[in-house]
């Protein structure tokens, strides 16, 4: 974020999306065991099938979030942050930057006091996709 933070002009979700999309090198870490994880190792194909799952009425929104999947793969059960921007895109009359910003820093705020749980609209799909 924060090279996209001064390496910008423009702060839209969209242009953010574009961003990790063009720079997705910059995203690819060494994965790391962590047994915190709900689902650890998700995969690109997953991410793309809940997307296909929550956004099939909202096309413009599902590529921006197929953009940013380098994003979601680099982060502690970003399959679980993608779900919950969904939850937020879906309850907000505007969803830009700022509030994908705010919901990651609360996924966040979730997570390192092992508070982090599944929202409920996706939970059943979530289990169901990610058994194994």
């Amino acid at each position: 974020m924060t090279l996209f933070l001064y390496g910008n002009n423009d702060f839209d979700l969209n242009v953010y999306a574009d961003f990790v999309n063009k720079n997705r090198k910059l995203f690819k870490f060494k994965q790391q065991s962590n047994n915190k994880e709900i689902f650890p190792d998700v995969k690109k194909h997953e991410l793309k099938l809940f997307f296909d799952y929550t956004y099939k009425n909202n096309k413009p929104f599902k590529k921006i979030n197929l953009k940013l999947i380098p994003y979601y793969l680099n982060l502690y059960d970003g399959i679980i942050l993608a779900a919950k921007v969904a939850v937020d895109f879906f309850n907000k009359e505007h969803y830009n930057l700022k509030e994908f910003y705010r919901t990651e820093r609360l996924h966040y705020y979730d997570y390192n006091y092992n508070k982090h749980y599944i929202p409920k609209e996706y939970k059943e799909f979530l289990t169901n996709l990610l058994s194994y």
